[in-house]
């Protein structure tokens, strides 16, 4: 309700008042203290002879700090908290009034919370608790209470607007979830503001349960569009960091997006929520950077588009992607690296002046069950280094051996020399001669090793991949039953290596081999990370990542029914976690409440997806939120359709609707349909391949591109059944259309309208 009309309207003013002074005051002592260190560290540097001095490390430390708590600070005065719970822990008298808020704000001086973070363990009461009896764990263990009250706050700029109560009823709090809860419904009908944002105020029980799940195994969050997925995903790395703060120094975060304009699009989450320092990129400029070689990727643009319109190989391209996709193809891989392991130490024994030192069978030996865990690169400089270790350490052994060579020697010059002068001097001159052999060979054992180690094999990532297709023996033996015409399919992929043009598809496998190679590097190694629509992930690429995070830690996020790149990616959760981590336990949670749409949207998007037989989808469930039916406008030829889009566009500007998208289903559709608007509509953007920066207001993108973005309105274009036909592809790429608005869809065509949309004539407004 309007916090004015609310009884505790007073105080709360009052308390919003202090806080906020505090913060002030607390900004401005630490702006003071940031400018003393800066001041230190000028001087310290004066001083140092390096730049790694400890003094100077740990002074840069404290301002990095600083400048951290400053910046929250600052977001703090605008909005300090948004919650508040009165928890009473059992066996206590005193009620604890807990303001919870995106960063947690402590009185030094008092050492006491003033605001508790959103992250911190009693904060869980604040999402989870539906009951007076609640509970959360805490670092010394479970702590039981009573819940007395849950209360919303929305605050803008300093001022105190909302206050929403969670009514109770004989002890059960509402289930905003449900749809009841006033402030999630408020906050759900407000139009959307451009790039996603954090939602820590609204953050639902289910939501949270995943946030908080441990990290110590795999988390597979199956969610429905509009379920919120990248925000919980996004704020469950940001309560990870949190609670593993103690150890920042040595951890290292990821989250991959499936392509730039995602990341554009989530980029102010992260920092909004205090948190830096997470690397977020996409596979393919992340692999591209661990492979570390110039290569040449035939054709950058997505793959679907290769798909729609490369008639010569449309049907080639996703057979190539599945192959080179599959856990299958690792396993031929796997096969080579065997025969190159094999063939990796020179095959001779190490040999100083006509005399063996080590036979090569000992060496072989020792490199084929030694440092299995280690890359070959490795392997190699680990077993030079035994061999200078084992040829010094055997040096008795050595001694005797040319004793007894230079005892032969001897026995020969003694049975032909009978000059006793003439034998004693040549006997003096090979004991000489065996001393100094002796001593240059202790001297020597390095550069023998090396020179031995010269003829090792020559390891090159990029090479040993084309040479994987040199030979098709391996290749015919692993995917001949399985791909149609495999020999066609071969002779293609064997081509464009040949003549090294690489694809997007070939990254994979280039990483996974340079890693096995050549090894990886401990700053490559992830404490945790995000894989944002995973649903498009193949499992070469998830076992591929397995090589770089610690335990497992993993957040897998997705949605099989918009799983658009089936052909290559996940169909079934289950199968694929059971194949790429060998029957390790894992988190699975299902979200099927959609949070963006409003119930006539969902229920559209359900009667198209229904039709996705072979999926076997999950329903969404929406919210308690009404709004207009979708439109379905039949016109008499494109150019009907651009006026009425132009029409429908200023209308809702005049709404104050800000962020619409023209959703065309491929890339040439796209850049026509911008062509003939971008002289009429002011305002308007091209997002495609090129072009991956997110802009806010009116945008015309192509399908695939839209997926996990979200906008006020969405206008899609000629859903006619030439362009959408009933294949799997078409179904699955207007559900994603459909599903990226949260308030109105308009859906146009010329023609006949999409066998797609047959079904659902009563869920929209034709004309």
């Amino acid at each position: 309700m309007d916090a004015k009309k609310h009884p505790s309207f007073k105080k709360e003013t009052q308390h919003l008042k202090e806080i906020r002074e505090w913060v002030v005051k607390e900004k401005y002592s630490l702006e003071d203290y940031e400018e003393v260190l800066k001041e230190e560290i000028t001087s310290i540097r004066k001083t140092v002879s390096h730049l790694h001095d400890e003094r100077l490390l740990a002074k840069q430390l404290l301002s990095q700090y600083t400048e951290r708590d400053i910046k929250n600070l600052k977001r703090a005065e605008e909005a300090p908290y948004f919650g508040r719970i009165d928890f009473q822990e059992y066996n206590r008298d005193e009620i604890e009034e807990i303001y919870i808020g995106k960063h947690g704000l402590h009185d030094k001086d008092k050492d006491l919370p003033i605001v508790v973070d959103w992250r911190a363990p009693v904060a869980d009461i604040y999402y989870s608790g539906h009951s007076k009896d609640v509970e959360y764990r805490a670092p010394m263990g479970e702590i039981k209470g009573t819940l007395h009250l849950k209360r919303r706050y929305e605050i803008e700029k300093g001022e105190l607007n909302a206050i929403y109560d969670e009514k109770t009823s004989e002890g059960i709090i509402e289930d905003s979830l449900k749809g009841k809860g006033d402030f999630l419904i408020e906050a759900l009908d407000k139009n959307t503001s451009g790039r996603l944002k954090e939602i820590v105020a609204t953050i639902q029980d289910q939501q949270n349960s995943i946030i908080r799940s441990d990290m110590l195994r795999p988390l597979v969050v199956q969610g429905v569009a509009g379920s919120g997925k990248t925000t919980i995903a996004l704020h469950r790395m940001a309560y990870l960091i949190y609670n593993n703060r103690k150890n920042i120094e040595n951890a290292n975060y990821m989250v991959m997006a499936p392509n730039k304009l995602f990341l554009d699009y989530i980029a102010d989450i992260l920092p909004d929520l205090g948190v830096e320092n997470v690397i977020q990129t996409t596979f393919e400029d992340w692999a591209l950077d661990l492979i570390d070689r110039k290569i040449n990727i035939q054709d950058k643009t997505d793959k679907l588009n290769q798909i729609f319109f490369n008639s010569n190989n449309s049907a080639i391209i996703p057979i190539i992607a599945k192959i080179k996709g599959a856990l299958l193809f690792k396993r031929v891989i796997d096969t080579h690296m065997k025969k190159l392991e094999l063939n990796l130490i020179p095959p001779k024994d190490i040999v100083w002046e006509g005399l063996v030192l080590l036979k090569y069978q000992q060496i072989q030996e020792v490199f084929m069950t030694s440092n299995l865990h280690l890359s070959y690169s490795q392997r190699l400089a680990k077993i030079a280094e035994y061999l200078k270790i084992k040829l010094k350490r055997d040096i008795n052994e050595l001694e005797e051996k040319i004793g007894e060579l230079y005892s032969a020697k001897m026995k020969d010059i003694k049975n032909r020399i009978l000059d006793e002068v003439q034998l004693k001097k040549n006997i003096i001159s090979l004991y000489d001669e065996r001393d100094l052999k002796l001593k240059r060979i202790i001297k020597e054992i390095p550069s023998i090793v090396e020179e031995y180690m010269k003829g090792s094999v020559k390891l090159d990532h990029v090479e040993f991949y084309i040479n994987i297709f040199n030979e098709e023996k391996e290749m015919k033996r692993a995917f001949e039953d399985k791909v149609e015409d495999f020999h066609t399919i071969y002779e293609h992929m064997h081509r464009g290596l040949k003549e090294k043009r690489f694809e997007i598809d070939d990254l994979t496998a280039l990483a996974y081999i340079k890693i096995k190679l050549l090894g990886l590097e401990n700053s490559n190694r992830y404490t945790h990370i995000v894989v944002d629509e995973a649903q498009d992930f193949d499992e070469f690429r998830m076992s591929l990542l397995r090589e770089f995070v610690i335990n497992d830690s993993f957040t897998f996020v997705g949605d099989l029914s918009q799983g658009i790149y089936d052909f290559r990616g996940i169909n079934n959760w289950s199968r694929s976690m059971e194949r790429v981590f060998e029957g390790k336990a894992y988190h699975f949670h299902l979200l099927t409440t959609s949070y963006r749409s409003t119930i006539e949207i969902v229920n559209l998007a359900n009667g198209v997806i229904k039709e996705c037989k072979e999926l076997n989808p999950v329903m969404a469930q929406p919210v308690f939120r009404h709004g207009l039916k979708p439109s379905l406008l039949k016109c008499k030829n494109q150019g009907e359709m651009i006026k009425e889009i132009v029409k429908g566009i200023e209308e809702l500007r005049q709404n104050n609707m800000k962020s619409l998208a023209v959703i065309c289903k491929d890339l040439t559709e796209t850049l026509k349909v911008y062509g003939l608007l971008k002289d009429t509509i002011e305002d308007i953007n091209l997002l495609t391949d090129d072009n991956m920066t997110f802009t806010n207001g009116t945008v015309v993108i192509p399908s695939y591109l839209s997926k996990g973005l979200e906008f006020d309105c969405a206008f899609l274009w000629n859903v006619n059944n030439e362009v959408y036909t009933m294949n799997t592809m078409d179904i699955k790429l207007l559900y994603v259309g459909i599903t990226r608005a949260l308030h109105r869809v308009n859906i146009y065509y010329e023609g006949n309208v999409s066998p797609i949309l047959n079904g659902v004539h009563e869920l929209v407004i034709s004309n």
